[in-house]
């Protein structure tokens, strides 16, 4: 998400088809799967996803003055949904990208599971499997770290091309009044971005050392 002028946002509103109502309920139930687990925190996220992607808030006061202020509420234009047409769709994108990339990453972490325990079960070639783990961690610390200083020298052009490559053109851009960009600035995003790079480097770095220490003691 990255904010942009309103004269081009409006340019590439009429290439999106409108968002289902099906559509809308597959976010709410996405949005709220992570949260089921707390009941205050449900209950919170249940009323935000309502409001955010379309749906009419379920609360009914039971103050006669109070529901009339309520349904007042809803009906005024000034309280449409949270986020337009526009957002959803982008989010939807988003959706169907992180599965794309969750399934990949079962049939990949699959692969390397099934690869590693046939080289560490059979001690003839126990040193191999640990040696392989080492150069897979190496291999994560660097390319991680390559994306890490990409991100902290060419920000803008990393959140371009990424966004680029992953979204249909002139779908994520949006107004600096737009409810994404006011809920979650580009500021947000460079701090996500920061921390998953190191985070997942120091994991690799992790793993690299224990395939090394393992190699070392099955040589």
């Amino acid at each position: 998400m990255q904010p942009h002028n309103s004269q081009l946002i409006g340019q590439g509103i009429g290439r999106r088809s409108q968002v289902t109502e099906q559509q809308r309920l597959m976010a709410v139930d996405d949005a709220r799967f992570m949260y089921h687990k707390d009941v205050m925190i449900s209950r919170s996220v249940k009323i935000m996803t309502d409001f955010g992607f379309g749906q009419r808030v379920q609360i009914t006061p039971r103050d006669g003055a109070l529901a009339q202020r309520w349904a007042d509420f809803w009906s005024a234009p000034a309280n449409d949904y949270v986020l337009n047409e526009r957002e959803i769709g982008h989010m939807i994108d988003v959706k169907n990208v992180a599965d794309g990339m969750k399934r990949v990453a079962y049939v990949a972490g699959a692969i390397v599971g099934i690869g590693l325990a046939l080289l560490l079960v059979p001690r003839a070639t126990r040193y191999y499997g640990w040696r392989t783990l080492f150069y897979a961690g190496l291999a994560t610390v660097i390319a991680l770290a390559a994306i890490a200083l990409a991100i902290l020298v060419a920000w803008p052009i990393f959140f371009t091309q990424f966004h680029e490559l992953l979204f249909p053109p002139e779908t994520w851009t949006f107004a600096y009044s737009d409810s994404l960009i006011r809920l979650f600035p580009e500021q947000f995003w460079f701090d996500i971005g920061v921390l998953v790079s190191v985070g997942t480097l120091a994991l690799g770095a992790l793993v690299a050392l224990a395939g090394y220490i393992l190699s070392r003691r099955s040589s």
